[in-house]
């Protein structure tokens, strides 16, 4: 009897390392939705983990994924345009500019990462 109860207690306690690892968020600044709620989370550093903390708006709506060149395509068009405004822009004489270059360049890194998780073949 003792040992049936402990099996019990063992398996209904939450184990940290499963909580953990079902967490949605992989990055502090993910934005996620969350499909029970509808509503939009944003991830962030708590203690010493990511969690999602809900920010109050609604989830846009769905809309159908593109195809991967389509998707390849634009993201490269995003690439030129970032180049040509961009290129040889120094932090002293334009340093505005060159924030907005910084935190545009992450962007593209991430959105590439996310391509390149989805669509084979990617470089």
């Amino acid at each position: 009897m003792k040992t049936g109860f402990l099996v019990f207690l063992l398996l209904a306690l939450p184990l940290p390392s499963v909580a953990s690892a079902q967490s949605p968020c992989s990055r502090v600044g993910q934005v996620i939705c969350d499909s029970k709620s509808g509503m939009e989370m944003r991830c962030e550093q708590t203690a010493s983990q990511i969690t999602p903390i809900i920010t109050g708006k609604r989830c846009p709506p769905v809309r159908a994924e593109k195809s991967c060149a389509e998707t390849a395509r634009e993201f490269e068009a995003r690439v030129a345009r970032f180049n040509g405004r961009c290129t040889g822009v120094g932090s002293v004489s334009q340093a505005g500019l060159y924030r907005q270059c910084a935190d545009e360049k992450a962007a593209l890194a991430a959105e590439q990462a996310r391509i390149c998780a989805r669509c084979p073949g990617c470089k």
